[in-house]
């Protein structure tokens, strides 16, 4: 099922970086050890679910649209994260831009180094990896 929140791991990375920004969703995790246990719930604060004060979920962080966390790397870690399509229109790829140096050389901080993607979406995970990966190493 194709969905425009991103994954619980990948949620669970931002709140690590700083995310805590309200979302239509959340993710959370009754068994933290077991991440099949996750699961995502529309339209409610985490701190409004019973579970969370009866002591029932352990884990739990909002889950951002896409569009939302990217907007959040622009404005907290002045990260741009960009997908294109290659001049043929079969595959995908990602940069990644300082946004105040976006229009110089020295904006460039990251190219997909050549990968490429089938899709949209899998090149838009690998540039949203790639700025949890960037921005945990600052």
């Amino acid at each position: 099922m194709e969905s425009n929140f991103i994954p619980y791991e990948q949620a669970l990375s931002l709140k690590e970086l700083g995310f805590d920004e309200k979302s239509l969703a959340y993710w959370f995790n009754e068994t933290p050890l077991n991440p099949e246990g996750q699961c995502l719930v529309y339209y409610r604060k985490p701190y409004d679910n019973v579970g969370i004060t009866s002591g029932i979920i352990r884990e739990y962080g909002w889950a951002p649209l896409y569009q939302q966390a990217f907007k959040w790397f622009r404005e907290k870690y002045d990260l741009e994260g960009v997908v294109q399509q290659a001049n043929d229109y079969t595959w995908y790829k990602f940069s990644i831009y300082q946004k105040s140096n976006f229009y110089t050389s020295e904006g460039k901080v990251l190219k997909s180094q050549g990968l490429e993607y089938e899709t949209h979406e899998e090149a838009e995970q690998a540039c949203l990896d790639k700025l949890i990966e960037i921005c945990k190493t600052k």
